[in-house]
């Protein structure tokens, strides 16, 4: 989106005084108007305001209002030569908002200031580095600003209405228009194919994919400058030793964060180098690496995530690097490859993403609002933690209330008294909770009817000092674990949101650090390609859908168990499977779903049998482990005789959704973690 310039010109007229008259005293140099930008401003924005401390200007002053109510009510930025300050002013009170941060104007003067309003904080970015945040809500209101003659030229301050970062590109284009929205800053990059056959490229899913030749570096960006929190990943593939992978937060060539894969690496021999860097005018600084045995020639899906100072990089959904760094707070993407003859790229993607991470050291509990109780920041010899400080229950939350699926951390020292995370916070009568009490660790959901206890465990000896505590919210299944341990589970209704909580019992003057909320990287389901063809000689190799799935065989190459067919895909933890069941006809049937189940037979693993009498619209589903019943339910199927059906594994449970109704949900204490090889999946329809 292009930065729209906001022009602002005032009329001045000059007034002579009558001849004979005594000129007036020159009057006391007034406060220059406010200018409005926006009534009301946008949600979201970016305000850019280019400084200029020198002449006239060298001591001025610039303010700048936003959100601005008809009572006056407002948050301010103030700077001047040495500081920069955020304010709340309210009933003609006003209160600081965090610590001032000094300032330090370049060669003339300059220095460039960007506003950055978000539904839920704003904060102060100098250059490309963030220095200053409050998390305030944001209300719908006037923007203006207000600046010492020459210190601010109206032509050069930029208004910009904010878009969530949204970007996809499968390299699918045509050969005329090789880069497409992608501006190439180093190296030469062109699309190829990925069949070598020209005859079949036409009709793969996605046959193409951008290649960089990168004799020394390349490097193709793509975005605007003001994306800041973000999560881009990209398939890529190296068939030779060298390095590619993602820019991120990108200025130029010479600054940026990178997550790249390298093989060949002097460091790394014979496996595969992953590091996160800053690049700092052309000087690289690694900010976290790590090796895996990765096999050279594979496409690897690379994921950067980065959310305010949290850095985090990911390698096929699997998180692998994480690190903090505040040098650059916003910025394009870019895709990166060195020392390699050919990198290929595929499916790039750009989303927004939201994470949260306090250690209470630069900005006490400004994060967080009381709900119940007081609460202080306190410093030990090492760090600063929030903690309980009344002698009723206390609770402090924070986040947004539309945040779901969400991995919350925290450290928690409980006190001697009960202690816990809320999680899904809606209200004082509308959350989740973990609880630690009395030594045993609960999971606990609170409405205006009370508390229910969804599982419980006791911890022993864990449950004494400093505690890591991980609670995992994703879709209908939530899970707590403290120090690595077994975890506690429950199922839920889905679609559950909510913000962040710290909890403390009354009396208990509990302890919190170092917590982060992390929106991990969701399960990509395998799809089968349909990719319609006018060849039909073709058509069945690449767009019948039946080809997903097989049957096994014997030496006579007969099907070992009539009606029984495999997907062909590989399934990891966790298995989700999702199909339409037909019951329209009247005949009386029956369908039976396996997985994690033996290739030789269909044996073991879990069995879903549905059966249908005859002339009825009642499904009768049973689920079965290896021969053993072990719950059964009934669903009346609708007008329309078909039956959407869901089938998975959450933790220890095995789910069963009929038409979005839970109606199987069982605890196995006997399951085993999954592989691939267990995980396959069976579709049975010899009655």
């Amino acid at each position: 989106m292009t930065l729209l310039p906001l022009c602002l010109h005032a009329l001045c007229l000059a007034v002579a005084p009558a001849s004979g008259q005594d000129a007036p005293a020159e009057p006391a140099a007034a406060a220059p108007a406010f200018q409005v930008v926006a009534e009301p401003a946008e949600a979201e924005y970016n305000l850019e305001l280019p400084l200029t401390f020198a002449d006239a200007a060298a001591e001025g002053k610039l303010t700048v209002r936003l959100d601005e109510q008809a009572n006056g009510d407002r948050l301010e930025l103030t700077a001047d030569r040495s500081q920069v300050t955020l304010s709340r002013v309210q009933g003609h009170q006003t209160q600081t908002l965090g610590e001032p941060v000094a300032l330090q104007p370049g060669e003339g003067g300059a220095i460039t200031l960007t506003l950055r309003r978000r539904v839920d904080c704003v904060s102060v970015l100098v250059g490309p580095r963030c220095v200053l945040s409050a998390w305030e809500d944001a209300a719908p209101g006037k923007l203006s600003w207000s600046a010492t003659e020459g210190l601010l030229e109206p032509d050069d301050l930029y208004y910009q209405p904010y878009a969530l970062p949204e970007f996809a590109d499968d390299f699918m284009r045509a050969a005329e228009d090789p880069t497409g929205e992608w501006q190439v800053t180093a190296g030469t990059w062109d699309n190829t194919a990925l069949i070598d056959s020209v005859d079949f490229a036409p009709r793969a899913a996605n046959s193409f994919a951008f290649a960089a030749h990168a004799q020394p570096a390349a490097m193709a960006t793509t975005g605007p400058a003001f994306w800041d929190d973000y999560r881009c990943g990209v398939a890529v593939r190296l068939l030779e030793s060298g390095r590619a992978g993602l820019g991120f937060r990108v200025q130029d060539p010479a600054n940026h964060y990178s997550l790249t894969l390298e093989f060949g690496a002097p460091e790394a021999p014979g496996r595969a180098l992953l590091k996160l860097v800053k690049v700092t005018n052309g000087t690289e600084e690694v900010l976290a690496s790590a090796t895996r045995n990765l096999p050279i020639g594979q496409w690897y899906n690379l994921t950067a995530a980065v959310s305010e100072d949290r850095l985090e990089g990911y390698v096929d959904d699997v998180p692998v690097l994480a690190a903090c760094d505040g040098a650059f707070g916003q910025g394009s993407v870019a895709l990166l490859a060195a020392h390699c003859p050919t990198a290929y790229f595929d499916d790039a993607v750009v989303e927004q993403y939201k994470g949260f991470l306090d250690d209470f050291e630069a900005n006490g509990h400004a994060r967080w609002r009381t709900v119940a109780g007081q609460w202080k920041v306190e410093s030990s010899k090492e760090t600063k933690h929030m903690v309980a400080a009344s002698r009723e229950a206390a609770l402090a939350v924070a986040g947004r209330d539309d945040w779901t699926d969400y991995e919350y951390r925290a450290a928690v020292a409980t006190g001697k008294g009960a202690a816990g995370l809320c999680f899904y916070w809606k209200g004082p009568t509308d959350y989740f909770l973990w609880r630690l009490a009395r030594g045993t660790q609960e999971l606990v959901r609170v409405t205006d009817a009370g508390e229910t206890v969804l599982d419980s465990a006791p911890l022993g000896p864990a449950a004494k000092g400093r505690l890591n505590v991980v609670v995992r919210a994703k879709g209908d299944y939530l899970s707590a674990s403290v120090n690595g341990g077994e975890p506690i589970e429950a199922i839920v209704p889905a679609g559950q949101s909510g913000r962040i909580g710290l909890w403390a019992d009354r009396g208990n003057h509990a302890a919190f650090d170092n917590v982060q909320v992390r929106f991990p990287v969701g399960y990509v389901p395998a799809v089968l390609p349909q990719t319609m063809v006018a060849d039909a000689e073709m058509k069945e190799q690449f767009a019948n859908p039946a080809e997903g799935w097989f049957s096994i065989t014997d030496e006579a190459h007969q099907p070992q168990a009539v009606g029984m067919n495999w997907n062909k895909g590989e399934y990891f933890d966790p298995v989700d499977m999702s199909f339409p069941l037909s019951i329209a006809s009247a005949a009386a049937g029956k369908v039976t779903v396996r997985m994690e189940a033996d290739q030789t037979g269909g044996e073991g693993g879990y069995s879903l049998v549905f059966t249908k009498p005859e002339n009825a619209k009642v499904l009768t589903v049973e689920l079965s482990r290896s021969g053993e019943s072990l719950q059964k339910a009934e669903h009346e199927v609708g007008e329309t005789g078909t039956c959407q059906v869901r089938f998975g594994k959450r933790g220890t449970f095995v789910v069963v959704y009929l038409d979005d109704t839970l109606a199987i949900s069982y605890r196995d204490t006997q399951t085993q973690p999954q592989t691939a090889a267990e995980a396959s999946a069976i579709m049975d329809t010899s009655s």
